[in-house]
């Protein structure tokens, strides 16, 4: 793929004016903006004396650092430079004139890019440090936390078409769930299902909670393999998700299910939950920097939809088109000459 390397100075002068009107969230290139400042090190040299590491800047510093270099970049006056967020207004402060040209708000909602994970629903208290662990601190960085694979648990068959030692989804009625004891410290949860079709029994090993929230009369997608145990077929700890009338926006069954890098005590379920709050609440205020007419003229799709079917492909062909996109930002920002 062929594709024009500006300027470095050019290209982190428009870094630096995404950063600034989005608050500062070190989301606007891929890894940070510490890698591409490294990358070009002997280039970007004269804005970098002194400088902390951008990620470990706090929001000020930030603010800071960047209203300092702007100016150098374009080797003009402060005032020259594009207009900087507009200040906090304070009871005792005389509110800023409006400017003629006023900087695009954020949009509103529950979350940012730049909150803590710990504000995200469900982060409890010890997920955060296992997040943190593995440089998940922000929102923002959810979005870039990208699977390894997926599971392919689209396509849903009826229970009288399930087919022994193959991934498979099925959509059900939930009859009975029950704790049974597997040995003496060993409890699970044993539930029965079915459709028009018959009914399949479902082992979850290890996990009797799920017998207190499974309720008869559930509609509940199950994913996963499919055994036989004394002659009769089973489903033993699979996926499962519950139904709440709409299969239409279902994380963890029916479709291509996200598989995620890990460490231990956080398990898939849980990244899956918060990875789909964060792009559920926090896509819209992702901004595209590639020019449309670059974006047409090598195929690309836009970026909030290359980052969601990152995560949520429709299809394989989509999943590739947004790898195809992803790659050519890296190509954009980090291999200039």
């Amino acid at each position: 793929m062929a594709v024009s390397r500006p300027n470095p100075k050019e290209t982190l002068y428009r870094i630096l004016i995404q950063e600034r009107s989005k608050g500062f969230p070190d989301t606007i290139v891929m890894g940070g903006l510490d890698r591409f400042l490294q990358r070009f090190v002997d280039e970007l040299q004269p804005f970098l004396r002194d400088r902390l590491s951008y990620r470990d800047m706090t929001s000020d510093q930030r603010e800071s650092w960047i209203d300092e270099t702007l100016p150098k970049i374009r080797g003009a006056n402060p005032a020259t430079v594009e207009p900087r967020r507009a200040p906090v207004v304070t009871q005792k402060t005389k509110p800023a004139p409006r400017k003629s040209a006023p900087r695009k708000t954020k949009p509103a909602g529950p979350l940012k890019l730049t909150d803590d994970v710990s504000k995200l629903k469900g982060a409890a208290r010890q997920t955060v440090p296992r997040l943190k662990r593995m440089g998940i601190e922000r929102v923002g960085d959810l979005l870039y936390h990208f699977p390894t694979r997926h599971n392919d648990y689209g396509n849903a068959r009826k229970i009288s078409q399930l087919e022994p030692g193959i991934e498979q989804t099925i959509v059900a009625t939930l009859w009975e769930a029950s704790e049974t004891s597997m040995g003496p410290r060993r409890k699970s949860t044993q539930a029965v299902l079915g459709d028009e079709t018959g009914n399949v029994r479902v082992m979850w090993f290890n996990q009797p909670w799920l017998a207190k929230t499974l309720k008869p009369g559930m509609r509940v997608a199950i994913s996963g393999k499919v055994n036989v145990f004394r002659g009769n077929i089973v489903f033993e700890s699979p996926e499962h998700e519950v139904l709440d009338g709409s299969q239409g926006d279902m994380v963890h069954t029916g479709r291509m299910v996200p598989v995620y890098p890990a460490t231990d005590g956080l398990y898939q379920r849980s990244i899956r939950n918060l990875v789909k709050q964060a792009l559920d609440t926090c896509m819209r205020q992702i901004e595209e920097y590639v020019p449309d007419d670059v974006l047409k003229r090598n195929g690309l799709t836009g970026l909030r939809d290359a980052i969601y079917q990152m995560h949520y492909p429709d299809s394989e062909d989509e999943r590739r088109a947004a790898r195809k996109r992803l790659a050519f930002d890296e190509l954009f920002i980090l291999q200039l000459a």
